[in-house]
């Protein structure tokens, strides 16, 4: 379809989310998604050309560059990579926002603050993004395990963070005990969550 239309967005769409699933299927066996995942970009760019209004578009943009940013934390590069996801899920959020998307950014957020740990460089600021994020979508829909589940994971990288230099942590350790608690008391069946606050 593709070759026959050139502007025809869905396809487009539609290609660059199947390669980005193929570059993540290929993470998960350990292999190299580089290759699919270029191929991913070059198609969301297109659609992005075409409907550059459509949340959805933008939202597969992020997804993304966020699995690519998670593929190369290890690398300087990796914070072009979740640079480009936070602005495509704020173009995504500017059209329509949604607790998911709200769930994504902070997502992002959480692993620039990682990926800033790794370079010796200061988190805080993103940390605090992730957590404002987390707010937002659960202001839409307070009954999301997930998004209690992620803020609680980015209370407690940031507890690490200030337990490492000295600093007071308790606050951020409350804070995800809280928000893993919230998260079981939603959806119980999340055993090593459910070990860990048992811990």
């Amino acid at each position: 379809a593709l070759a026959l239309n050139e502007h025809h967005a869905d396809g487009w769409l539609h290609r660059g989310g199947l390669r980005t699933n193929l570059g993540l299927a290929r993470m998960g066996k350990g292999q190299d998604p580089a290759q699919a995942f270029a191929a991913a970009e070059t198609d969301l760019d297109r659609a992005a050309q075409l409907q550059p209004a459509r949340p959805e578009v933008w939202m597969r943009v992020g997804t993304l560059h966020l699995s690519w940013g998670l593929r190369r934390i290890e690398e300087a590069d990796a914070g072009a990579r979740f640079g480009r996801a936070l602005d495509a899920f704020g173009k995504a959020l500017a059209l329509v926002p949604t607790a998911e998307l709200w769930k994504n950014r902070a997502a992002a957020h959480s692993n620039v603050a990682l990926w800033k740990m790794k370079r010796g460089e200061d988190p805080e600021a993103s940390f605090a993004a992730a957590v404002a994020d987390c707010a937002k979508a659960l202001e839409m829909n307070p009954r999301l395990a997930e998004v209690h589940r992620v803020r609680g994971a980015v209370h407690g990288n940031w507890a690490n963070y200030r337990i490492n230099r000295g600093q007071d942590a308790l606050e951020s350790l409350a804070a995800t005990v809280t928000d893993f608690e919230a998260s079981l008391r939603i959806n119980p069946d999340q055993p090593e969550l459910k070990q860990w606050v048992v811990q």
